[in-house]
C-alpha cells in the first residue's frame, strides 16, 4: 500500500529525450548539456502546467531504490534527494555538525540538507555513492532506468 499524498497530475506524459538545449536535472541539479538523453516530464497539476528533466544517473538510482529498497518511496518527481536522507542511508562524518549546519541561513530543515554545500555526510550503504555532493547509485551495481528508451 502506498504512502503517498501527492495528487495525481490530471495530463502526464513521460519520455526520454535527447537534448536540444541545456537543461537542469531535477533531482540533483547537475546540467544535462545538448545531445545528451534525459527524461522529459510534461505535466499539467493543480492548473499548472510544468515540464521538468532528470538525468540518467538519477533515473537509474530511482529505479534501484523502487526495485530493491522497500523501506524507501519516491512517489513524486523532486523527492530523491530528501528520500535518501529520512530514510536513514546517510551519517553525518561528525555527530557535531548536524547542529553547527542547522544554525546555518541556507540549512533546508525539510531536506536536512545544506543548499549548494558539499556536506560532511557519509553513506552507510553498498548501493549509494556521493559523487561532487549528488547522490549516485554504486557503479557496480546494474539497473535499467524504468522510462522506456526511445
Amino acid at each position: 500500500m502506498s504512502s503517498c499524498d501527492c495528487e495525481p497530475a490530471q495530463l502526464y506524459n513521460s519520455k526520454i529525450v535527447r537534448c536540444r538545449k541545456p537543461h537542469k536535472c531535477l533531482e540533483c541539479g547537475v546540467k544535462i548539456e545538448p545531445g545528451e538523453q534525459a527524461e522529459k516530464v510534461d505535466s499539467l497539476y493543480d492548473g499548472q502546467f510544468s515540464t521538468f528533466y532528470t538525468c540518467p544517473e538519477c533515473l537509474k538510482l530511482i529505479a534501484y531504490i523502487r526495485s530493491n529498497i522497500k523501506s524507501v518511496e519516491i512517489c513524486c518527481h523532486g523527492e530523491l534527494a530528501e528520500a535518501i536522507w529520512h530514510e536513514g542511508s546517510l551519517v553525518w562524518d561528525d555527530d557535531d555538525m548536524e547542529e553547527e549546519y542547522s544554525t546555518l541561513p541556507f540549512y533546508d530543515e525539510v531536506k536536512g540538507i545544506v543548499r549548494g554545500r558539499n556536506l560532511p555526510i557519509a553513506t552507510r550503504v553498498d548501493w549509494l555513492i556521493i559523487e561532487r555532493g549528488r547522490f549516485r547509485l554504486n557503479p557496480t551495481i546494474e539497473v535499467e532506468p524504468e522510462v522506456e528508451q526511445p
